[in-house]
């Protein structure tokens, strides 16, 4: 065994008497860890086991193509040394039949192997994509004709209206489509399905919804930045700009500590407030002033404090809380059609 492993690596190879999760990130050597566990199993332990007795599956056709080669190679090595060992040439000999595939060949293999239990034809097979996808859309077109046919089915009915066109149900479809692959790669899909749900309660204030509170702390940062951008456009000016500009740049300054301060308050409607308060008046002229190099910094500086100011209006705080708690009611029902 490679001297090489880390302490996780080595506990992964060597864990036995329950299960074992292993995640790691990739190329960080999850199929050499697996090969030496496989090898471990069939040839160190006490009894060892044969390798057609263990299952190992691979997501696709290469990974268990080099996992099968990674195995072939360690028994041949392991023979070098001792090579009429008997267990060793059994294993050797047993690998063309171990169970080393992708799940889709295993899984394919045990209804082929069950069909008859299983109610299947004796000539099942694995479809195409191109069969899959029409198969796919085919029952997905079923169920919608289902649902348009339920007469008390006001919510699916509604959550069309919402997403499709008058024409043609193709964008319900497509997003059927999209969050159907997205469940399915999804281990645990029924707690994400019930999660999501509960994000649209309207009895929650927004503050406390999870947008809610990934607006709130960006809009926290965002006057932070603020602040930041006007104190260094301040501390930049010289007599004469300031002479102009000083006593504007400041009260809009305090304008936006306060609304920080508000910010960490965490009341939505109360921030949106504080933001409708901050102005921007005209600022006066300066005449004669030739550090262009220094003007343009301090109005640049307040210029991108503006254009912030603008989008967090507007695009982050649009809505009031009531506005918030009625799109909720809104989207509720529909949400709950569409999972």
């Amino acid at each position: 065994m490679s001297n090489n492993w880390t302490p996780d690596q080595l506990n992964a190879i060597q864990a036995r008497g329950g299960s074992l999760l292993v995640s790691a990130a990739a190329g960080s050597g999850k199929t050499a860890v697996l090969v030496e566990r496989v090898i471990g199993r069939i040839l160190d332990d006490n009894p060892p086991v044969d390798i057609d007795r263990l299952l190992v599956v691979t997501f696709s056709k290469a990974s268990a193509a080099e996992m099968r080669s990674r195995v072939a190679k360690r028994i041949r090595e392991r023979l070098k040394v001792t090579p009429d060992d008997p267990h060793l040439l059994r294993q050797q000999m047993l690998l063309d039949t171990a169970r080393i595939s992708t799940i889709h060949s295993f899984c394919y293999e045990l209804v082929r192997q069950n069909f008859a239990q299983l109610g299947l034809s004796h000539d099942v097979r694995i479809g195409d994509q191109q069969e899959l996808n029409l198969l796919q859309r085919g029952a997905l077109q079923d169920v919608l004709a289902r649902r348009y046919a339920a007469q008390d089915d006001s919510g699916f009915l509604d959550l069309v209206e919402l997403v499709s066109s008058s024409r043609n149900d193709r964008e319900m479809e497509k997003l059927v489509d999209k969050l159907y692959g997205f469940l399915r790669s999804h281990p645990f899909y029924h707690q994400w399905i019930e999660e999501k749900r509960a994000y649209y309660d309207p009895s929650v204030p927004i503050e406390q919804t999870e947008w809610g509170k990934i607006i709130m702390e960006y809009t926290a940062d965002g006057l932070a930045y603020a602040q930041g951008l006007m104190s260094a456009a301040i501390d930049m000016m010289d007599e004469p700009m300031a002479a102009s500009y000083a006593s504007t740049y400041t009260s809009e300054l305090h304008s936006l500590i306060s609304a920080s301060e508000t910010a960490q308050r965490g009341n939505w409607d109360q921030l949106r407030k504080a933001l409708d308060d901050i102005t921007f008046v005209r600022l006066p002229s300066l005449r004669g002033y030739t550090d262009e190099n220094r003007k343009s910094f301090v109005s640049g500086c307040r210029s991108k404090v503006k254009d912030l100011i603008g989008d967090l209006r507007e695009k982050r705080l649009c809505a009031s809380a009531q506005q918030h708690s009625e799109d909720v009611a809104f989207l509720a029902p529909r949400i709950s059609a569409l999972f």
